[in-house]
């Protein structure tokens, strides 16, 4: 549906634009993450206030965008605080950031044209394969080897130690 086509590309940046608050907690400064506040809210309200005007869709449609415009500065407004470089940010997200976008678009692309008489828990699952395949398949290009899994294999095992 169109609705959660749009929340799922808004959905590739939410986690990045929630860790925005990370560096000002971090250096202490939470008088930042509410001055970040009194600009991003009022943005992602407005885009509520346009997409309301073209109904749910638009609603989603509208917000996906103001996450997408507003994710970026607040990534380099978080990242100065703690006296990171926005470049190293932009260069640790951008390789998996491509590999979803690509898997996003090519799943989007094959399933419109096929599975529509499927069942939708078929279509479902289907989907979801093929979206992480796609992805994994993504990521493995984009670092030019399985790098990405053996860090997700480190971190799970050291998860595991510690419970």
């Amino acid at each position: 549906t169109p609705i959660l086509t749009a929340l799922g590309i808004c959905g590739i940046l939410q986690p990045l634009y929630n860790t925005q608050a990370w560096g000002h907690l971090a250096a202490g400064r939470a008088d930042r993450v509410f001055r970040w506040g009194l600009v991003g809210t009022p943005i992602i309200l407005i885009s509520f206030a346009i997409g309301v005007f073209f109904g749910a869709t638009g609603v989603a449609v509208c917000y996906a965008a103001a996450i997408w415009i507003i994710t970026w500065p607040a990534l380099a407004y978080g990242a100065s605080s703690i006296g990171l470089c926005f470049r190293r940010i932009l260069a640790t997200v951008s390789r998996p950031l491509i590999a979803c976008i690509a898997a996003m678009l090519l799943t989007r692309f094959f399933t419109a044209r096929m599975l529509q008489e499927w069942p939708i828990i078929l279509r479902f699952l289907l989907v979801s394969a093929g979206f992480l395949l796609t992805y994994s398949m993504g990521l493995v290009l984009c670092y030019r080897g399985p790098s990405p899994f053996r860090d997700l294999k480190d971190i799970l095992t050291s998860l595991v130690k510690r419970a």
